[in-house]
């Protein structure tokens, strides 16, 4: 699901939005508050009949059946000083569609939003953007609900894709980004942790179906760094991991009580090492592709 409003603004609907700059400084804004009787109510609306008793407070001085744009579009609802202005509904060429408050012929503070292919979102708008609180259903079955910022996912959200996997945590420009939790329905892996971008980055801790976990250092989408592993088999590795195979300096114990510590190169026992079992003292020696090639003598 490409669950933006950028969809929504590069179909061409509102392809004049002005600078965020402008927007912020748009005496449009401090006029729509006093329009509105109290515009922070319609935060809160999650209902079509509610919002059309809300929009009841409205104080817009002009009301027409229809206003049909050289777009094709059609727009039936309040106007102020020729633009749609307060609340109305407008329905494009393309079959797309809109229904809540507009502010200076943009979509602000609260609507409803039907794109082409059927998809929906709900929620709060800032002129033209899906800006605020919302949710984005789609008719794959996928759908995201959380906060949005300027069109873009941004901040906490929880995103449920078609497939079943869900990612609940922060977001930023769309992407995942910040700390949260990604589940995968078909396997039973969950990642917790860190983000960046839309891949795991930072520190994590991820939990296969089959019970083995990993702790640590991740760089985009990768085990990389220092961590640790606990094998399905009950073993566990501390130490250095390089594209997610034991690689650097480390130690593994066995079930058994059995011991290495010492070098790897790409998941095997390479390199100077010791060795110990339980009950007998710890032997130094080398090892080559996970083979002992001697003991140290003396040692």
């Amino acid at each position: 699901m490409k669950a933006d409003g950028k969809t929504f603004l590069t179909a061409g609907k509102f392809a004049d939005v002005p600078r965020r700059a402008e927007l912020e400084q748009c005496e449009a804004a401090r006029a729509f508050l006093v329009t509105c009787r109290q515009p922070r109510d319609y935060f809160s609306l999650r209902d079509r009949d509610e919002l059309s008793k809300r929009v009841a407070q409205l104080e817009s001085v002009e009301q027409v059946s229809a206003l049909s744009f050289s777009s094709g579009a059609c727009y039936t609802g309040d106007l102020h000083e020729g633009k749609r202005w307060g609340y109305g509904e407008c329905e494009w060429s393309d079959g797309a569609h809109f229904q809540g408050l507009w502010c200076c012929d943009f979509p602000h503070v609260y609507g409803f939003f039907t794109f082409v292919n059927g998809d929906v979102y709900e929620g709060q708008w800032k002129f033209g953007y899906f800006h605020g609180s919302g949710s984005l259903r789609a008719l794959s079955g996928a759908r995201y609900e959380g906060s949005w910022e300027w069109g873009f996912r941004h901040g906490r959200g929880t995103e449920m894709y078609a497939d079943g996997n869900r990612y609940t945590g922060e977001f930023a420009g769309g992407k995942r980004h910040g700390v949260g939790t990604m589940r995968w329905k078909s396997f039973g892996n969950v990642y917790e942790g860190g983000w960046d971008s839309d891949e795991a980055h930072g520190q994590g801790k991820f939990t296969w179906g089959d019970g083995k976990v990993y702790e640590g250092e991740w760089q985009h989408n990768v085990i990389q760094g220092k961590g640790r592993l606990r094998c399905v088999d009950g073993g566990v590795y501390v130490g250095d991991f390089v594209a997610g195979k034991f690689h650097g300096q480390g130690k593994y114990q066995w079930t058994d009580g059995r011991v290495y510590e010492g070098s790897w190169v790409e998941g095997r026992m390479h390199g100077p090492g010791s060795f110990s079992k339980p009950g007998q003292r710890r032997r130094r020696g080398v090892w080559q592709q996970g083979k002992r090639q001697h003991w140290d003598e003396g040692v």
